[in-house]
């Protein structure tokens, strides 16, 4: 006979242990047992466990090697009772492959987009093998699809999960969180999603001559009655071609099948695209789109990913965890995203490396903006290449990195630096791509020293250790005006605009210091810094002041 107090001690051992399972510290131990928190994870996951019920947007604005990955997983898990119930998005695949890396298949699996796997059947990727018939008894795509669907966490990156999210939305549930990796970059995502282009190139494959717009309505105009029945007339003579390979017994691909297939799939899109577009009131494609344009394309871009988020992402979960370590003003990061500001609540915490280790150094040089090539300013660039070669010659044992913010800049510099660093570069003429490039320097800086000149470095690099031990800010990475799209969204906010400069500075000073062992400096150079700085201050995250150092 069990007695009355002893009854009252089992019940409220019951509703203790109920009350540790609705706390993430307890879910991390559950399904993370061999991941030891560290003091700052220790901090966010009191702070979600007080957070009101309806708080949808969870805004975590950790530094780099902040370990966003494990409470991403601790959270599903938290929100869901179980192992977790999560999409998990990246901006790249490098991020999904580390997800995959950190924990095992039970609790994760990774999909890609269909052009990353191998249809061995028809000698081709499966995005192409997938348009000719028959079907595949066994697609590595659709396999690799349906075991990450049956997955407690689902991982994709940004551009697959948007595909995913409008064209399979019945194959897709919905789930209880979507976690947005490095979530700085998913506005990008969005509007680039939506966006439409015309090229000179695709005006020539499509036997039509480009024509540059004056406005919107001329492109829209020339749209509808010139280049959409273009591309819809090829896409039909491309699409009789593929029939007459239907009806082959062999499914073996030549290199014309596969060059055929491509061109139908690529028309195919475009005409969607371009009709769902042209269906619009014209008013409201002025209020919705921004044209930029040049003399060999112009795009339609959405003016806000708000309308992407809405449509497509806020269907497909409860609840949405947001992680960077640039998220920087939770007004203004819920107003690009249509957010309401009272259903989000936002925490950033402090750099647990050791500040020593992490030093930027601000040496103001000279002003790097428009008119910095002309003659009048011969000396100001004659410094800036002194200082630059004398902290290479610095670092003349170890490799690093310079952020150009612009080819032309890049250009430059390969003519003028004296250094015994091996350099790297894509710039225009280049006989490497910007990611053969990266790879070289990947692949090699640990063995020699290399120095690796980009406009476009600022993010997605992981120099650990000698991989990197110096990055130099040579100019301040404004989005370029030359960019409708930019010009017209800093037009209705400077705030904006700055904003986007300096998570440019902060992720670019971030690629060479990625663990709690790691070194390595950081040399700004453009004295246009100081009126970005005393602009943003307020937003600034102060671990990164607290490495700041003015000289």
């Amino acid at each position: 006979m069990i007695s009355d107090e002893e009854k009252l001690l089992e019940k409220e051992e019951e509703l203790s242990n109920n009350l540790k399972s609705r706390t993430m510290g307890y879910h991390w131990n559950k399904v993370l047992p061999h991941f030891k928190p560290r003091e700052s994870q220790i901090h966010i996951m009191e702070w979600i466990d007080k957070l009101p019920a309806h708080v949808k947007y969870i805004m975590c604005e950790l530094p780099v090697g902040g370990g966003k990955s494990p409470l991403a997983i601790a959270l599903s898990s938290y929100i869901n009772g179980g192992i977790g119930n999560s999409f998990i998005l990246t901006p790249q695949k490098t991020l999904q492959r580390q997800y995959e890396q950190s924990f095992n298949e039970e609790i994760l699996a990774s999909v890609y987009g269909r052009s990353n796997y191998r249809c061995e059947p028809k000698n081709t990727d499966c995005d192409t093998g997938g348009d000719a018939k028959p079907a595949c008894d066994m697609c590595p795509a659709k396999m690799a699809r349906e075991t990450a669907i049956l997955s407690p966490n689902m991982v994709l990156n940004y551009s697959i999960a948007l595909t995913y999210f409008k064209y399979l939305r019945g194959k897709i549930p919905a789930r209880d969180l979507i976690v947005f990796d490095e979530c700085h970059t998913l506005e990008s995502h969005l509007v680039e999603f939506s966006s439409i282009d015309v090229t000179e190139k695709k005006c020539k494959s499509y036997g039509v001559r480009y024509k540059k717009p004056k406005n919107n309505e001329s492109a829209l105009d020339w749209m509808k009655s010139t280049y959409l029945p273009a591309v819809e007339t090829k896409a039909f003579e491309l699409r009789q071609k593929i029939k007459a390979m239907d009806d082959r017994i062999d499914m073996k691909l030549s290199k014309s099948d596969i060059k055929t297939l491509k061109a139908y799939k690529a028309a195919v899109d475009h005409i969607e695209q371009m009709t769902n577009l042209l269906a619009m009131d014209k008013e409201l494609v002025d209020k919705m789109y921004v044209l930029i344009s040049d003399k060999t394309y112009f795009k339609f871009k959405e003016l806000y990913g708000k309308n992407n988020f809405r449509n497509l992402i806020l269907p497909k979960a409860n609840r949405f965890l947001f992680m960077s370590s640039t998220i920087l003003d939770k007004e203004g990061f819920c107003n690009d995203l249509g957010i309401n500001p009272k259903e989000a609540a936002m925490i950033s915490v402090d750099s647990e490396f050791n500040v020593k280790n992490r030093e930027v150094i601000y040496k103001p040089i000279t002003k790097m903006n428009y008119g910095w090539d002309k003659d009048e300013r011969k000396t100001d660039r004659k410094k800036m290449v002194k200082v630059i070669n004398h902290i290479l010659d610095h670092h003349s044992e170890q490799s690093g990195i310079i952020h150009t913010g612009s080819f032309k800049i890049g250009m430059w510099l390969m003519e003028n630096l004296r250094t015994s660093h091996e350099i790297i570069h894509h710039n225009p003429g280049s006989e490497i791509s910007r990611d053969q490039a990266i790879d070289y320097y990947l692949e090699n800086s640990e063995s020699k020293p290399l120095l690796l000149l980009s406009p476009s470095i600022t993010e997605g690099m992981d120099l650990v250790g000698d991989k990197g031990r110096f990055a130099i800010i040579s100019k301040v990475p404004y989005p370029y005006l030359g960019d409708a799209w930019v010009k017209r969204r800093m037009e209705l906010s400077k705030e904006w605009y700055n904003r986007q400069t300096i998570t440019g500075i902060i992720q670019g000073c971030g690629r060479v210091v990625r663990s709690l062992d790691d070194w390595g400096h950081v040399y700004i150079l453009d004295q246009s810094f100081e009126y970005l700085y005393n602009q943003t201050a307020d937003i600034i995250p102060q671990w990164w002041k607290d490495g700041l150092t003015v000289i």
